[in-house]
């Protein structure tokens, strides 16, 4: 297996997809990753798969009979015998395998193998046009992209305890795979999880309207900032930004964007959010799944309905909530030296150990 590569060296004739190098932007980084791989999940939804430009000039879409998505598997550090457990790591709306390395070097550092992926529409994973506005027709489709990466050959071999660890969207993502039993963990984290958003009835009325008249494919007005097109961390001052509170972490977000914007995201479309709110509509009608599981969220959440995770916590006995004074939407990508980060890392390892794990 060859290091963290450049862009440059991924195209549309290679087998293996690129996981970026860190371009010397700081932090700890990861080794590289031991397997990486093109998978193909189910279908893109009702409306086919049509898809664009890619990071790299490479063509994304329907290969094979599936939707291409790319993923990466990561070996513990200096891990003798079996790793203290494998994490499947389930990123949030916009983001990228490379945002995590950090989060994947800790994890690594601390005895766990990890495996990731790019959900379909966002990453190095395929799109449909337009390029930059995240998109499906149903939430359905993100669970097709689970299915293939569980039946991933280092997925299915994962040795050791097997721990969910979810952001925002992937929050979503991995309740639902949870719930109807697509998915099965030891146990599941939870980091701002996307249960929930701040609508109101009337503007969901005018959502759906605008797909029902075929408008599915515009950007949701004023979404990801003023302007639909650019990523979130490229318009936005630190000062006011709802990410991070750790200015070194942000400047990092914002220099991998700078770099390589082929694997950003701007807003969703109005399809997206229309059925992003029939699912949280679903998801909160449903009981609480077995899985022991730790929820973190933070004091300054201002992406997800803060409201709608404490309810979902408060009326599941299996559930745990700790709460990050100070952090804001990446609770695990604060200041690892500042109070929000240690408390972060702390609760996620204790909580884990406490599980035996």
């Amino acid at each position: 297996m060859t290091d963290l590569v450049p862009l440059s060296r991924s195209g549309a004739e290679s087998e293996t997809p690129a996981v970026l190098s860190d371009m010397g932007f700081g932090g700890a980084m990861p080794a590289a990753p031991i397997a990486r791989a093109w998978l193909f999940s189910g279908g893109a939804g009702r409306a086919g798969g049509q898809v664009g430009r890619r990071a790299g000039g490479r063509a994304g879409g329907q290969v094979g009979g599936g939707t291409r998505l790319r993923a990466a598997f990561w070996a513990p550090n200096l891990w003798t015998g079996r790793p203290r457990g494998t994490i499947l790591l389930l990123p949030g709306r916009t983001e990228y395998i490379e945002k995590y390395l950090r989060v994947i070097a800790r994890l690594t550092a601390m005895g766990f193998a990890v495996a990731t992926l790019d959900w379909r529409g966002q990453g190095m994973s395929a799109r449909r046009a337009p390029d930059i506005l995240g998109h499906v027709d149903d939430f359905a489709e993100y669970q097709r992209d689970v299915e293939a990466f569980l039946d991933w050959p280092p997925v299915r071999a994962a040795a050791g305890p097997t721990i969910m660890l979810c952001h925002s969207m992937g929050g979503a993502i991995g309740l639902r795979a949870l719930l109807d039993g697509r998915l099965t963990v030891d146990t599941a984290i939870f980091s701002a999880p996307f249960w929930g958003l701040s609508i109101g009835a009337a503007a969901l009325r005018m959502v759906r309207g605008a797909v029902a008249l075929g408008f599915g494919m515009r950007a949701v007005p004023g979404g990801a900032g003023a302007c639909a097109t650019e990523t979130y961390v490229l318009r936005q001052p630190f000062e006011t930004n709802v990410l991070t509170s750790d200015p070194e972490h942000f400047a990092w977000f914002k220099a991998q964007a700078e770099a390589h914007p082929d694997i950003t995201l701007g807003a969703p479309t109005l399809a997206w959010l229309s059925a992003a709110c029939r699912e949280l509509e679903a998801l909160a009608a449903l009981p609480a799944p077995a899985t022991p599981s730790l929820v973190l969220l933070g004091t300054e959440e201002a992406v997800v309905s803060a409201a709608a995770v404490t309810d979902r916590v408060a009326k599941s006995p299996g559930a745990a909530l700790t709460m990050l004074p100070g952090a804001r939407h990446e609770g695990l990508m604060e200041s690892p030296a500042g109070d929000p980060g240690k408390l972060a890392w702390a609760a996620l390892d204790g909580f884990l150990r406490g599980r035996g794990i």
